[in-house]
């Protein structure tokens, strides 16, 4: 576990704090003297939460120097504005699916941005829509602007439209590598129609999903603050009218149960208790991780146990199933899972040359340690 000075550890206390009372719209605590507002800013961008935090630090009566105060409120400024367009913009998608017949259901941040006290108080980096039909869908939001930019590589296509529109078409909710895969294949036949073609998950469900997805990035490479800010809103204004016993049921099903306990006491200590001492190893791991996780903990939960050898045959070969995943037409053609193979190191060596210069740069750190 990484190790932090006291100074890192008021700075991530107080940071805490901040994000704390701009969800629960409370009082914000007056920054103690080992605090460094420069430390905190960069603190709450790596975990995308500038935003959220700026509306607490707004209200303090000892705010950060002009300069730094001023560019914190255009950062804000900038959130709001891409959370207005993000909405306009799925309405315009909704409506283009609706007339041209494509089944969709909006997943992960659209539905979580309604439970903060406003929405763009939850920063959005995409839209991500989940379609029975990707090709058909896809066509569609073309004809609104988009643009492909990585189309049939993963379990979700990716399209975009200027300035810092992505939309992320999901045919599937998860990877194949996912150990919830199967769970959630079929899903639409589970979900409830709002209209003839738009879907949305039961609320017990929309819940359990979150949780899915929150482990997901916890587990592979870790997840910080928002996570866990949106985890105690789901638990506050969500989970009370909520059916315990299903959720329970289904959670303990995944193996799911303890996980989230563990998870939802620390958001209860964060943001309900207003606890930010005594940090225990998990709530440093989250504040190391940042918004998306580490380089450092994905390869720490690849490896594993294994070798160095072993780590790097698993991130070039990976499964014939999450081969399919990634290259849909695998699926219908399984016999040329070599080529697609040496297709993907050749290509991945190319696109994604800085991704595997930093996994193996983590590795030798690693077996340093």
């Amino acid at each position: 576990m990484e190790q932090f000075s006291q100074r890192q550890l008021d700075n991530f206390s107080y940071l805490i704090s901040l994000l704390s009372s701009a969800v629960n719209e409370t009082a914000p605590e007056e920054p103690g003297e080992s605090v460094s507002f420069k430390y905190i800013y960069s603190l709450a961008k790596s975990h995308e939460v500038l935003n959220t935090v700026f509306y607490s630090v707004e209200r303090l009566k000892n705010k950060p120097e002009k300069e730094l105060f001023d560019k914190w409120k255009n950062k804000r400024n900038e959130a709001f504005h891409r959370n207005m367009v993000q909405s306009d913009e799925f309405e315009l998608i909704k409506n283009a699916f609706v007339k041209n017949g494509v089944e969709f259901m909006p997943v992960k941040g659209l539905p979580i941005c309604r439970l903060y006290p406003k929405s763009d108080y939850r920063f959005m980096n995409d839209l991500d829509i989940l379609v029975k039909d990707t090709k058909r869908a896809g066509r569609v939001i073309e004809t609104l602007g988009y643009a492909p930019k990585r189309v049939g590589a993963t379990h979700h296509d990716e399209f975009i439209k200027p300035p810092f529109m992505l939309v992320e078409l999901h045919r599937d909710l998860l990877g194949a590598d996912s150990p919830y895969y199967d769970y959630y294949s079929g899903v639409f036949s589970r979900a409830k129609r709002k209209n003839e073609f738009e879907y949305e998950l039961s609320r017990e469900d929309f819940y359990i999903y979150s949780l899915v997805h929150l482990e997901k990035h916890y587990k592979k490479a870790g997840t910080g603050l928002r996570s866990f800010s949106d985890l105690y809103l789901l638990n506050k204004r969500l989970l009370p009218d909520l059916d315990r016993k299903y959720i329970e049921n289904e959670l303990e099903k995944l193996g799911l149960g303890e996980f989230a306990l563990k998870m939802s006491a620390i958001a209860d200590k964060w943001f309900l208790k207003n606890d930010f001492k005594n940090l225990s190893n998990e709530e440093l791991y989250i504040l190391a991780s940042g918004a998306f996780g580490t380089t450092q903990n994905k390869v720490n939960s690849v490896k594993g146990d294994k070798g160095d050898l072993g780590f790097i045959i698993k991130r070039l070969f990976p499964s014939a199933k999450k081969m399919k995943w990634r290259f849909v037409w695998l699926r219908k053609y399984p016999f040329l899972l070599p080529y697609a193979y040496v297709y993907r190191i050749f290509r991945d060596g190319i696109s994604r040359r800085e991704d595997a210069k930093a996994e193996l740069s983590a590795l030798k750190q690693k077996n340093k340690k």
